[in-house]
């Protein structure tokens, strides 16, 4: 039985992190083409504003400011006038939010065992049972929109499925006055070391492509703040390379990832971007398992060393970090000049 009205503003209150937010597309997708009446207003961390800016079919973004307090939070959400709310995030904090600032109904996930999240919510959406062919977290995202839209419309069959199959839709990424570089390398990663292929070999793989192909000069090496370490390691190596890490705001870093012709990454935001933007790219992962959180797109190719360790999800190795020091340069460099060749070779 269909318990709601379909809403004319609804809020959307993104997931809190950039990969995060593009595993997100599919299902925000699926969610625009099922009301194409309704305005979509995405709340989410100031930071992320331009990526949901850029992203065709929201109609407002309200940035959250950083640090958050109710106080802050509250009346923008009470502003932005929506007559009902969907969160992405499972928090406690995100639902109480929504019903402070007037919202209703606000629906999400119920199943996390958070009394004060349940008691906030409306409706506790369910999550799919564990499935070992839906593993990744698109999956997760469209179980959400899908669940949602089941209490005031007929989905058609396989809706999920066509959702998660579908092309994403192409950002609108805004001009910049940054120069898109020919190879792009994000060495950083913020879940922890355990997820960062050692800088020096990163150095590597960018001196011999430049050697070989002299036409991607000049590199170009971006990340957060706490990227600089191993950034400037990367940097020193490579002549002429140009180091914006922690200084280019997530506008610049979209418009850099558009306009590159290779991306070198980590499992990180720059990975997700670069299959959300279909730039070519080589993600190396480590403590972490591609079929969780692995590019939506085979535009960007994983790199793995199969090691019986891995994935152990570990922020820090305490061995001698098998899965990336395995993970050779010459691997690299050879499936980075594949992207680059007329006729890559399929993934």
């Amino acid at each position: 039985m269909k318990t709601q009205s379909a809403p004319a503003r609804l809020l959307l209150r993104t997931p809190n992190w950039l990969g995060d937010g593009v595993m997100a597309f599919p299902a925000v997708a699926l969610l625009r083409r099922s009301l194409p009446e309704a305005k979509l207003v995405a709340a989410t961390p100031a930071h992320l504003a331009p990526l949901w800016a850029a992203f065709p079919g929201i109609d407002e973004v309200i940035p959250l400011p950083r640090p958050r307090s109710y106080a802050a939070t509250v009346p923008l959400l009470r502003q932005a006038r929506c007559d009902a709310a969907l969160l992405f995030p499972n928090s406690p904090r995100t639902a109480v939010e929504a019903r402070l600032a007037g919202i209703g109904p606000v629906s999400g996930f119920g199943d996390w065992g958070d009394p004060l999240r349940r008691l906030a919510l409306h409706r506790a959406l369910p999550r799919r049972e564990f499935d070992h062919s839906r593993l990744h977290q698109k999956w997760d995202w469209l179980r959400l929109v899908s669940s949602y839209l089941a209490t005031f419309l007929d989905l058609p069959p396989g809706a999920e499925e066509e959702a998660a199959a579908a092309p994403l839709p192409k950002l609108n990424v805004p001009e910049s006055a940054f120069p898109a570089p020919g190879l792009l390398l994000c060495p950083g990663a913020a879940y922890g070391p355990a997820k960062r292929w050692p800088a020096e070999r990163f150095a590597e793989v960018g001196r011999l492509l430049l050697e070989r192909h002299p036409g991607l000069a000049p590199a170009i090496v971006m990340g957060a703040g706490g990227d600089a370490p191993a950034a400037a390691v990367v940097a020193a190596a490579l002549p002429g390379a140009i180091d914006r890490t922690g200084h280019t705001p997530l506008a610049d870093f979209l418009a850099a990832v558009a306009g590159a012709r290779l991306v070198v990454t980590n499992d990180s935001g720059a990975m997700h971007l670069a299959a959300a933007l279909g730039t070519p790219g080589i993600a190396l992962f480590g403590s972490t398992e591609p079929a969780l959180t692995g590019p939506v797109t085979d535009r960007v190719r994983v790199l793995r060393a199969h090691v019986p360790c891995s994935p152990c999800f570990l922020r820090t190795c305490p061995i001698d970090f098998p899965c990336m020091t395995r993970l050779e340069v010459p691997a690299v460099v050879a499936a980075c000049e594949d992207l680059l060749s007329p006729t890559p070779s399929s993934p």
